[in-house]
């Protein structure tokens, strides 16, 4: 297919398109002014403009649009007055996840890190995961990467509710603190959300929920009242299943298991 991303500079954006140029689709895509992800891609072969304009949309079979564009960007308004199909990014998702295990990382905060953490944790071992992330991971230099195996670790973003197109295998909640109050104006609401992507966990798949994060802890309980799927919950309190514990400086025991990281993102991330 040739597909054009409005908003192909974006980290969201750059890593679907990544993958779908990986899938040999034809790739087109436009942002404001120059920006790194999209240069990468136009080395991997997309068309890269540094303008939205009408004239890019002629010949395309799937316009993709961020979040961050609307129905009055020119280019996705040119979509719609000639008929050509509109995505959002869980479209993508979608399609990309098709015949894939997916599992979906998502939280208010440490998405990006916990993504990286779980794609890199599988490439050690020899789990060769397809990859949609935030940021660009540290030894990979891309925020995606088209794997071989039928496994895809995607962050899954909240925002405009774009995580309920995902059914994961196994789903990883970092932390549920009410933002994005543009899309969800009350914490209800947005508690309210995160309990809709668990109810897509596919048949016995499983939640990983932190346990020392209020929002998450309460979200692993509404998910053991759900029938059809496991949860295991992490963390430092004596009640999490698998308790981290501090050995020494810089090595953290999980359950039997020594893990030794350096402290912050940087282990991962660039």
């Amino acid at each position: 297919m040739r597909i054009h991303v409005v908003g192909i500079g974006g980290a969201g954006m750059s890593a679907i398109a990544k993958l779908l140029l990986a899938g040999g689709h034809h790739v087109t895509g436009s942002d404001n002014g120059r920006w790194p992800l999209a240069e990468a891609l136009a080395r991997q072969g997309a068309a890269v403009h540094e303008r939205f304009a009408a004239e890019h949309v002629p010949g395309t079979d799937i316009v993709l649009r961020s979040s961050a564009y609307k129905e009055d960007n020119v280019e996705v308004a040119e979509a719609l007055r000639r008929g050509v199909p509109v995505w959002k990014r869980g479209d993508a998702w979608r399609f990309l996840a098709n015949g894939k295990r997916v599992i979906a990382v998502t939280g208010t905060h440490g998405k990006s890190t916990t993504t990286a953490l779980v794609w890199s944790a599988l490439r050690a071992g020899n789990v060769d995961a397809s990859l949609v992330c935030g940021a660009v991971v540290r030894g990979l230099d891309s925020n995606a990467h088209a794997g071989g195996s039928d496994v895809l670790v995607i962050e899954a973003d909240e925002y405009d509710n774009t995580f309920h197109a995902l059914q994961p295998l196994i789903a990883v909640v970092t932390t549920v603190d009410h933002d994005h109050v543009d899309v969800f104006p009350t914490r209800e609401a947005y508690r309210d959300a995160f309990r809709l992507f668990v109810r897509g966990i596919v048949p016995r798949g499983t939640l990983v929920a932190c346990n020392d994060d209020d929002g998450a802890r309460d979200l692993a309980a509404y998910a053991r009242s759900q029938p059809g799927h496991d949860v295991l919950t992490y963390g430092m309190r004596v009640e999490a299943d698998l308790r981290v514990s501090l050995v020494n400086d810089n090595v953290y025991q999980l359950g039997d298991v020594h893990v030794t990281c350096a402290l912050g993102s940087s282990t991962v991330l660039r």
